[in-house]
């Protein structure tokens, strides 16, 4: 790719980056503080609500692979733009009469989210080469402040508008479609598409022993996160708090450990390696989960603040851990994808999992052992990818076949 110059290039850039960002978790968390809503308002079973919940990240699963292709037949700026205006058309579908478009909305908003998800970590290989933790830190905290306004006021929009549930969701359509809007002039100043990678530089990346480290590091987080936004509010909403207290737990969650994503990144990236960063924030996901489990109401606002703060610092220091085991723009794209499809379809099964445990013992405490279970799995993972060291390189494949 041509790297582009200049600072006014660079400032459309990192405004364009947190701009996208804004789009891509609203739509997720605002359904946590009003599942309930949409099941009964649907006529959902609890299975058909899970299914639901799963849905968005499956999507990220699948379509992820996409990215990389995309990228290559209209370049970057343009498949982001189409991303974004695609999480707009999707979350306005899902807000429509029935369940079926109430699926398909989601299923457009989780697929379109899938092409930036992979598409943005080989931006900012591409164009801060010298500073990712930087603007990976950016990244995060456009994608943490959306994610923790959507999961705070969708519930007071909701009885503001009149609307019910479809109101509170639908705002977040209107936010999309600015968003849109705004990703214009990133459009005018595209770079040419990638070239086709080398034959076989897939295939090495997939024999890649540190390439699977950071994949499964990526989806055993994700899992505990997706898991934790979709059922979290349920749980205390079980235990007799309001929809509204709810959600403000989720907000809090989703946004206490912001500060945290911000800086991790950039001190992270200064290390020669980052296995103490990613083991200190799953260590503290960790705890925030044995409170959870044992004594969810002993100290909600703590555990909610471990949570918080290891979930929202582990993210984006995977995403640092994608630019810096990779050494080309065209690494950290297929990197990333590997990641987040491979990663994103294991943690789908996590919202799902959850209900299914939850429904089977009629407690919420199966289910947060299980995440627990998985917090500690993810310690190992942490460990491995966090070593310094770059995966198998499309140029090796060049190399080795000259």
């Amino acid at each position: 790719m041509i790297q582009r110059h200049g600072r006014l290039a660079t400032a459309l850039t990192v405004v364009g980056i947190g701009l996208v960002a804004l789009n891509l978790r609203a739509g997720i968390t605002s359904v946590g503080p009003v599942l309930e809503d949409v099941r009964h308002g649907v006529g959902l079973s609890n299975t058909a609500v899970a299914v639901l919940t799963m849905l968005p990240v499956l999507c990220f699963g699948l379509v992820g692979p996409a990215g990389p292709l995309l990228a290559r037949r209209i370049g970057i700026e343009w498949s982001l733009g189409l991303a974004v205006t695609g999480v707009a058309v999707g979350l306005a579908f899902r807000v429509l009469d029935g369940a079926p478009v109430l699926y398909l909305g989601t299923a457009l908003v989780g697929s379109s989210i899938a092409i930036a998800n992979v598409l943005l970590p080989a931006l900012v290989k591409r164009d801060f080469p010298d500073r990712p933790g930087f603007a990976t830190g950016l990244y995060f905290t456009a994608l943490g402040a959306s994610a923790a306004i959507a999961a705070g006021v969708t519930a007071p929009v909701e009885h503001a508008l009149g609307h019910g549930w479809r109101g509170g969701l639908g705002i977040w359509a209107a936010m999309a479609g600015l968003g849109a809007l705004a990703w214009v002039p990133q459009l005018r100043a595209h770079t040419p598409p990638d070239e086709p990678p080398p034959a076989g530089a897939v295939a090495a990346l997939l024999r890649d022993v540190r390439a699977w480290q950071v994949t499964i590091f990526m989806g055993l987080q994700s899992l505990c996160f997706y898991s934790t936004v979709s059922w979290i509010a349920t749980l205390y909403r079980d235990h007799g708090w309001t929809k509204t207290h709810a959600g403000v737990l989720l907000a809090y969650v989703t946004s206490i450990g912001i500060p945290f994503g911000l800086v991790a990144p950039a001190l992270a990236a200064r290390r020669p390696d980052q296995r103490a960063w990613a083991v200190g924030a799953t260590a503290v996901i960790v705890a925030g989960f044995v409170g959870v489990t044992f004594a969810p109401l002993a100290a909600p606002w703590l555990w909610g603040t471990l949570l918080g703060v290891g979930l929202n610092t582990v993210f984006p220091i995977v995403l640092t851990l994608v630019v810096l085991r990779s050494r080309t723009t065209e690494d950290a794209a297929r990197l990333s994808a590997m990641a987040q499809s491979v990663g994103y379809a294991l943690a789908a099964f996590g919202p799902l999992l959850v209900g299914a445990l939850h429904d089977a013992t009629g407690t919420w405490r199966a289910s947060f052992a299980f995440l627990l279970g998985v917090s500690v799995a993810q310690l190992v993972f942490a460990e491995r990818a966090g070593r310094r060291g770059y995966v198998r390189s499309g140029a090796d494949v060049v190399t080795r076949g000259a």
